[in-house]
């Protein structure tokens, strides 16, 4: 792995002296995973704990209200998990950890979990073996099929079904609290993730050198960016009116689409906050940074202005004006992507080449 990751980095960025310090770039990497990774997993970790107690009272009680307050507790553990939702390296990508929290978009769970659910497997409720399973029937997203569609058991007549889903809605819940801690570990005190980061040299067999962690963790900043243009924004809605496709977007059963793409942008944005510093250091002024601050808030103030129910209102008398809103918020995340891809990267003295802000 880092032999090819060596390759990549000879072929996609050319490396000259540092504009920053190096005291000042480790002082950023340090409190990339302290101030932005490790404080957000942990904000997962208390959500995750709660939904897990909530989930299981629920399934004893079986009361409306208390049901109620599991939909709540849901919104707020997924609203927890979206500033790291871009996070794809290291100790997220093993095990599949970051899908198995979070795989989306989901069709492919959907379809499998009335046959899995039908079958009433208790063996593959273990937590031994639930990690096993498909990641599209492990994470956040499931649950929310779970919770808002018509075809889900948790309301079967069928008694037996009916605890089966509950038993996996709890399986999947202490699922989610498993990995997080697992990543908690990771990045903490000690963790095996936060040394390799911490300490690049030769003999490190993830990162060589002080450039290549700083182009890793800024490679999350603008994969969030593209993540919302390309996947959350740009599939649902299309360039054509004609082809508008709500269902495409994010957590639309549950109305959560706006409040995911807010704490998507306005977390990233304080990640990109720590980074200032570093681009702030370069050959460049301050006006790129004054840019991409201009443009955060730009892009913040146009999801902002969106209606709370985003896909409610692509289905309401509305639904060319919102279909315009989109569009123009696609416009803006492209010029904000842009300027992390060119300006930025450049004033952190990572030139990129050929898919150098792609994958490990």
């Amino acid at each position: 792995m880092k032999l090819l990751f060596k390759m990549s980095i000879g072929f996609c960025l050319l490396f000259s002296a540092a504009h920053a310090d190096d005291a000042l770039t480790q002082k950023v990497h340090q409190k990339f995973i302290d101030d932005y990774i490790v404080l957000h997993l942990n904000n997962f970790k208390r959500a995750a704990t709660s939904l897990d107690a909530t989930v299981t009272k629920a399934c004893t009680v079986g009361s409306d209200v208390v049901w109620q307050k599991v939909k709540t507790q849901y919104a707020k553990t997924a609203l927890t998990w979206m500033p790291l939702q871009s996070m794809r390296f290291g100790a997220f990508e093993k095990n599949s950890r970051d899908l198995r929290i979070y795989f989306w978009p989901n069709s492919r769970g959907e379809k499998q979990a009335g046959k899995f659910l039908a079958k009433m497997d208790m063996s593959k409720l273990e937590p031994s073996y639930f990690h096993n399973i498909s990641v599209a029937l492990q994470g956040l997203p499931i649950i929310e099929w779970l919770l808002y569609h018509p075809d889900s058991t948790l309301a079967a007549n069928d008694a037996a079904l009916k605890q089966y889903t509950c038993q996996y809605f709890q399986a999947i819940t202490l699922n989610l609290q498993t990995v997080n801690d697992e990543l908690i570990a990771e990045f903490s005190q000690g963790g095996a993730m936060r040394e390799a980061l911490l300490t690049p040299s030769d003999t490190n067999d993830f990162y060589g050198s002080l450039p290549e962690v700083t182009l890793q963790l800024y490679k999350n900043i603008h994969a969030m960016v593209e993540l919302v243009n390309g996947q959350k924004l740009s599939r649902p809605i299309a360039k054509e009116y004609k082809f508008l496709k709500p269902k495409r977007l994010e957590m639309w059963r549950s109305g959560q689409s706006k409040a995911n793409l807010l704490a998507n942008i306005s977390n990233i944005y304080q990640a990109y906050l720590i980074y200032s510093p570093l681009v702030q250091a370069g050959q460049a002024d301050q006006q790129i940074d004054q840019q991409v601050r201009a443009n955060f808030e730009q892009t913040l103030a146009q999801i902002a202005a969106l209606p709370d129910d985003f896909y409610a209102a692509f289905n309401g008398e509305k639904r060319a004006e919102t279909w315009q809103q989109g569009r123009d918020l696609i416009a803006q995340i492209v010029i904000l992507r842009t300027i992390l891809g060119d300006k930025v990267t450049a004033a952190l003295d990572i030139p990129l080449g050929f898919n150098s802000l792609d994958g490990d």
